[in-house]
C-alpha cells in the first residue's frame, strides 16, 4: 500500500515550492500595482503553515493537523505599529476522537465506537494589529472571522472499512474569534528576500456546531511568511536587518 505523506513532510515540500516562486510573484505584483505595493509602508506576503486544531467539549478528542495557506497585506501605520489583514482560503480545522455511526441502517454495526475524524475546511479572514517589540520581533492581536466551506466526518470501521458523510448542515456557516501572534524575522528584506517565522493561536468565540452546547475552536499554528519585495524596491526602501 502506498504510504501517504505526513502533514509535516507535505508542509516542508510546500514551503520549498513557495520560496522558489516568491521572486517571480513579487515581480508580478510590483508590475501590477507599482512600487507602492512593495515598499516599506505597504507590501504583500505569502503565508504557509501547519495548523493543530481541536474543538472544546468533545469527549476524548485529539488535535487534528493540516496545512494552511494564504495571502497577507502589511500596512505600516507608524514606526512601531502595522495593520495586517489576511486572506487564507486554505485553513483546515477539526479533531479526532471515538464515536459511533448513527445512520439508522445495518451498516452502523460495523462502525460502533470507532476512530472518527471530523475535517472542517474554512476560509480565514483575520485583521491583526502588530506592534514592533524588538528589532526582529513583532506581536499581533486582532479579530478573525472564518467561513465554512466543507465539513466531513470519517469513521474507521472493522476490516479496514471506512465510511464518510457530509456534516456541513450541522455546523454554523461562520466562526468568530480572536487571534494572537508572535513573529520573528529570520532574515532581512534585502535583495527581494525575507522570511519570517510566526507562532499563532486562534480562540473561537462562537459555537462550531448548531444546537450542540458549547463547542468552540482552538487552533495553534506555526507559519512562515514570505514578503513580496522586489529587488529594486528592497534595495531602495528597506534596510537590512542585522
Amino acid at each position: 500500500m502506498k504510504k501517504k505523506l505526513t502533514p509535516i513532510l507535505f508542509f516542508l515540500i510546500s514551503v520549498f515550492t513557495i520560496s522558489a516562486k516568491v521572486q517571480g510573484q513579487a515581480a508580478l505584483l510590483v508590475l501590477l500595482f507599482g512600487d507602492k505595493a512593495a515598499s516599506e509602508n505597504f507590501n504583500f506576503s505569502i503565508l504557509a503553515g501547519l495548523n493543530a486544531s481541536n474543538i472544546s467539549n468533545q469527549p476524548n478528542s485529539k488535535s487534528l493537523t493540516g496545512i494552511n495557506f494564504g495571502l497577507g497585506v502589511n500596512i505600516k501605520l507608524s514606526d512601531k505599529f502595522y495593520l495586517k489583514p489576511e486572506f487564507k482560503p486554505v485553513s483546515p480545522k477539526g479533531f479526532q476522537g471515538q464515536s459511533s455511526l448513527n445512520s439508522g441502517t445495518e451498516i452502523d454495526q460495523h462502525f460502533n465506537n470507532v476512530n472518527t475524524t471530523r475535517s472542517l475546511s474554512y476560509i480565514d479572514v483575520p485583521v491583526l494589529l502588530s506592534y514592533q517589540v524588538f528589532k526582529h520581533t513583532q506581536v499581533a492581536f486582532g479579530p478573525q472571522v472564518s467561513f465554512l466551506t466543507k465539513a466531513k466526518e470519517q469513521f474507521e470501521g472493522t476490516n479496514d472499512a471506512t465510511y464518510e458523510q457530509d456534516i456541513k448542515g450541522l455546523l454554523n456557516k461562520a466562526d468568530y474569534g480572536l487571534t494572537a501572534a508572535v513573529t520573528y524575522m529570520l532574515s532581512g528584506k534585502r535583495n527581494g528576500k525575507g522570511i519570517n517565522v510566526q507562532l499563532r493561536y486562534n480562540a473561537g468565540l462562537s459555537d462550531v456546531y448548531k444546537n450542540a452546547g458549547s463547542n468552540k475552536t482552538g487552533v495553534f499554528s506555526v507559519n512562515l511568511e514570505f514578503p513580496f519585495i522586489s529587488d529594486a524596491v528592497a534595495a531602495k526602501n528597506l534596510a537590512p536587518v542585522n
